[in-house]
C-alpha cells in the first residue's frame, strides 16, 4: 500500500499516536506524516504510507490554516490551556473590543516571532520540550513568520476567536501569546483546530473512527503522485522505462518532453499504463533530468 491519507485527527491523540494507529490498521510498517499537532489540537494531518514516506523530505508547505481560540487575563508555561498557570492578571473595564480587534488585526504580515519552550524545535541538539520537561528555560531566537490573513475575528468576554493563514514554522500559540503582550495583558490558546495545510483541505478528510480497517484505508488512500500537483506529469516508453529504473540520467526526448524548462525543473515521472509515480526528476544545467527521489 502506497499513497497518503487526509485524516482529521481528533483531540486527545499524539501525532505519533495517530501515525501508529494507521500503521497498525494497514498493515505497512513505512508510515509517517508531514507536520505534527499537539494532542488537545485537532484537524488536518496529511499521513504518509509506504513508499509515500520517500517525499517526506520535498514536502514543505508554505501555508497552513488554523481556527483558533485564545484567553486574555492567564498566561502558562506551555502557552496553551494545557499548561500550568504562570500569570493572571485582570482585564480592565476600558478595554475596548475594537481595540482587542485591532490587536488581533496588527499581528497580519511578517514578524519576528519566539518558539514556545514547549516545542519540537532543537537548540544545541536538543528539543525544546525536552529541556522544559526538565525544568530548563533557555533563550530562544526569534524566527520570522508571516501571517497571511485573519479572520472572523469573535471577542466574547476574555476569549477570542479567529481563523488565521500562515507560514510553515508559525506556533499560534506564540501568536496567542504575542496578542496578549501586545493588549498588556497574559495570554494562552485554549483551542486549535487545524483546517488547510497547502492545497489540502479538512473538507477532503476521513475521521481517524472511521477508519475501522484496511479496505476502508484502501478507499481513502491518495496516490503519491497527488502530493506534487505542480510538477509536469511526463510517461516515459517501456524501453526508456528501463533506464529510469537504474536511477539512469535522461534526455527531455526520453522522458518524452518537447518543451525547454530552465534548469531546477521537476517533473513526475510514470510508466506507460501505470498510475503509479515513477519517480521524480529534475532538470540539470548539463541539460539532462536526474533523479531527484524514486518511488520504485
Amino acid at each position: 500500500m502506497n499513497g497518503f491519507l487526509l485524516i482529521d485527527k481528533p483531540g486527545g491523540m499524539t501525532s505519533f499516536d495517530l501515525v501508529r494507529k494507521i500503521r497498525y490498521l494497514s498493515g505497512e510498517k513505512k508510515t509517517g506524516h508531514t507536520g505534527t499537532l499537539d494532542p488537545d489540537a485537532t484537524g488536518l494531518m496529511i499521513v504518509l504510507i509506504g513508499r509515500a514516506t520517500r517525499a517526506e523530505s520535498l514536502l514543505n508547505y508554505d501555508s497552513k490554516s488554523y481556527d483558533t481560540e485564545m484567553i486574555l487575563g492567564m498566561a502558562t508555561d506551555t502557552e496553551d490551556i494545557s499548561g500550568t498557570i504562570i500569570d493572571k492578571k485582570e482585564i480592565p473595564d476600558s478595554l475596548r473590543e475594537d481595540e482587542i480587534i485591532n490587536a488581533v488585526m496588527s499581528f497580519t504580515g511578517v514578524y519576528d516571532q519566539i518558539p514556545p519552550m514547549y516545542s519540537a524545535k532543537k537548540i544545541n541538539g536538543k528539543r525544546l520540550y525536552d529541556l522544559a520537561r526538565s525544568g530548563k528555560t533557555v533563550e530562544r531566537k526569534s524566527c520570522r513568520v508571516k501571517i497571511n490573513s485573519i479572520d472572523k475575528i469573535i471577542v466574547s468576554g476574555n476569549r477570542i476567536s479567529f481563523s488565521v493563514s500562515c507560514s510553515a514554522g508559525t506556533y499560534i500559540r506564540s501568536l496567542c501569546r504575542d496578542i496578549g503582550v501586545r493588549l498588556g495583558l497574559p495570554a494562552c490558546m485554549s483551542y486549535l483546530r487545524r483546517t488547510s495545510v497547502g492545497r489540502f483541505d479538512i473538507k477532503d478528510a476521513v475521521k481517524l473512527d472511521e477508519l475501522k480497517d484496511v479496505s476502508v484505508i484502501d478507499e481513502n488512500i491518495h496516490p503519491v503522485g497527488d502530493l506534487f500537483p505542480d510538477y509536469e506529469k511526463v510517461t516515459v516508453s517501456p524501453e526508456a522505462y528501463k533506464y529510469l529504473m537504474n536511477g539512469n540520467r535522461m534526455y527531455p526526448e526520453e522522458l518524452g518532453i518537447n518543451k525547454i524548462y530552465p534548469a531546477g525543473t521537476v517533473v513526475r515521472v510514470y510508466r506507460k499504463g501505470d498510475s503509479d509515480l515513477s519517480a521524480l526528476y529534475t532538470l540539470d544545467t548539463t541539460g539532462e533530468y536526474k533523479v531527484l527521489k524514486m518511488f520504485i
